[in-house]
């Protein structure tokens, strides 16, 4: 018998093990109680796929370029001198700035309201 020949015999004899044991790992992974989607809910992922493909075709474009920014400036940024990548450090500032400023509102009023729900959550504890 030739080396393939032997090669192919092993797999043959093998493959009824490994799908069994294929599976039963796949049984395992998935749990017991698989709820089943609604029919209101495929309704609704029916209407809504349209426009759900509709965005990811409206950004490619702008992920396109982002992504074409990026890898020009790390080029860039590999093969200029310190001064280049030091402007660009400050070009960049304002606009990291104005991101925070964005930001950290958000942050705060969000903290502010996780600490008055705990707070509100202590009252109506101790008022019982």
């Amino acid at each position: 018998m030739s080396a393939l020949a032997k090669k192919f015999e092993m797999i043959s004899v093998a493959a009824p093990k490994r799908a069994a044991r294929l599976a039963e790992v796949i049984s395992i992974a998935r749990p017991a109680e698989e709820k089943e989607m609604s029919a209101a809910k495929r309704v609704a992922l029916f209407l809504a796929s349209p426009f759900i493909g509709l965005a990811y075709i409206a950004a490619m474009p702008l992920v396109a370029a982002v992504a074409l920014a990026w890898f020009g400036v790390r080029a860039l940024a590999a093969k200029t001198p310190l001064k280049v990548k030091k402007l660009g450090m400050i070009a960049a500032a304002p606009l990291l700035g104005l991101g925070f400023i964005v930001a950290l509102p958000v942050a705060g009023v969000t903290a502010l309201g996780s600490y008055a729900l705990k707070a509100a959550e202590k009252a109506y504890a101790a008022g019982r």
